[in-house]
C-alpha cells in the first residue's frame, strides 16, 4: 500500500525532530536537552515534539532506535537465534558502536535506569531467553544472572569502559570480549554454572 502524504510528513517530521536530537546529543556528550532545545534546532514547535513522541523519555527512545538503526546500516546485528552464535557477533558490533561513536558514548554512560531505552531493557530480556532455551535445567535465578551478565559483555557500556577509559583499539577490546564470554558459554555447555550450593539458586 502506498504511502499516504499525511504518513510521510508526519515521517519527515519525526526524522527531522530525531536527527536534530542526534547532533545536539552528539554534539553535548549527554542526554542534557530540553524539549524546547531539539523544538529550535528541527524548526518545529514543542507541541510537535510531544504530539509526535509523548514525552522526554520518548524522545530518547526514538534516538536509541535512531543509533540502532544507524548501526545496522554499518553491518550491526541483532540478538542471534542461539547463544553459542552472540561471541561471533561481538566484533561486528563493536565495530558498528565505533562508526556511530557519539551516539553510542552517551547510551553507554547511562546509569540510570529510569532514562535507559526501552531497547536496552529489551536486548538483555532477549538474551536470558537464549539462555532459558537452551539451558532449561537452570533455575530462574540462575538463568536471570548468566543473561544479564552475558548481555553485559555484549554491551555498549563494556565497548566503551575498555576503549575509552582503558584505551585499548576497539578490535582489542571486541576480542578480550569475545574471549571471555565463549568461556562463559563453554562453562555453560559442560554444567559449570554460577549460583549453584549458594543459597541463591531456588
Amino acid at each position: 500500500m502506498a504511502e499516504s502524504l499525511r504518513d510521510r510528513q508526519k515521517h519527515l517530521t519525526e526524522q527531522a525532530i530525531v536527527t536534530a536530537l542526534a547532533e545536539h546529543v552528539a554534539r553535548a556528550g549527554s542526554l542534557d536537552f530540553t524539549v524546547a532545545d531539539i523544538a529550535d534546532r528541527a524548526g518545529v514547535s514543542a507541541r510537535t515534539i510531544y504530539n509526535h513522541f509523548g514525552d522526554r523519555q520518548g524522545l530518547i527512545d526514538a534516538l536509541s532506535d535512531h543509533a540502532g538503526a544507524e548501526m545496522d546500516r554499518r553491518g550491526g546485528t541483532e540478538i542471534p537465534d542461539s547463544l553459542p552464535e552472540l561471541p561471533g557477533l561481538i566484533a561486528t558490533n563493536f565495530a558498528a558502536m565505533e562508526a556511530v561513536a557519539p551516539l553510542a558514548e552517551v547510551f553507554a554512560r547511562l546509569d540510570n535506569a529510569a532514562t535507559a531505552p526501552a531497547g536496552h531493557s529489551l536486548r538483555t530480556r532477549l538474551i536470558i531467553a537464549l539462555v532459558r532455551r537452551r539451558y532449561p535445567h537452570l533455575t530462574e535465578r540462575q538463568t536471570e544472572a548468566i543473561g544479564v551478565m552475558i548481555r553485559q559483555l555484549a554491551s555498549s557500556a563494556l565497548w566503551y569502559r575498555l576503549t575509552r577509559e582503558h584505551g585499548l583499539t576497539t578490535e582489542e577490546a571486541a576480542a578480550v570480549a569475545e574471549w571471555t564470554m565463549r568461556l562463559q558459554v563453554e562453562a555453560l555447555e559442560r554444567g559449570d554454572h554460577p549460583l549453584s550450593g549458594t543459597g541463591h539458586d531456588g
